[in-house]
This record gives C-alpha cells, structure tokens and sequence, in this order.
C-alpha cells in the first residue's frame, strides 16, 4: 500500500467505533498493527531470505550478544535470534542507537 491509503485506513478504522482501536496507551506499532487489521490491513514480513530481520528495536549490539527484554521474546512476531543470525545484511535500521554504537 501507498502511504496515504495506510494513513486513510487507519484513521477510518481509529474513528470506528466497532473497531475497538486503543486510543492511548500500549506499544503503539502493535496498536496500530491491530487497528489496521480491522480494515484489512495487515503487514508483511521484514526479514531476509536467511529469515533474519531487517529492522530492529535495539543496537546492534543487544541484539548480537542477546541481551533483549523478556517482552519482546515474547511478542515477537518472528523468531528472535541471537548472534550471527540476529541481523540481516541488508538491515534496514537498529533503534535507540547512538553514535557509540
């Protein structure tokens, strides 16, 4: 999908009633992920074609070493690996980042 029919799709699907959408509160890309199930809308898979992922919600190097919270082993949407599998070459973006890392 286009940007924009994403952003209609959640903002009709946010407006709903009947589609119990959070309005606050919680990890909001599950959030949004739910909501836009409601319209239809469901998301691909980012990972390589070793299966390793392309996008990444620590630095390199918690992923690499496995030091990872017991929420995101457990919410995953793909298997969590460690190590040499934790992420792909062509990795696309590792989050909370800083220069150091």
């Amino acid at each position: 999908f286009q940007r924009l029919t994403v952003c209609t799709r959640f903002y009709q699907a946010y407006n709903d009633p009947a589609s119990n959408c959070a309005k606050d509160g919680g990890s909001e890309d599950i959030e949004i992920a739910k909501c836009l199930h409601t319209k239809g809308v469901y998301p691909g898979k980012a990972l390589d074609k070793k299966n390793r992922e392309l996008f990444h919600p620590f630095p390199f190097s918690r992923h690499f070493q496995g030091a990872l919270p017991d929420w995101l082993l457990r919410n995953a949407e793909n298997r969590v690996q460690t190590h040499y599998n934790c992420c792909s070459d062509q990795t696309i973006s590792f989050h909370y980042a800083s220069p150091e890392d």
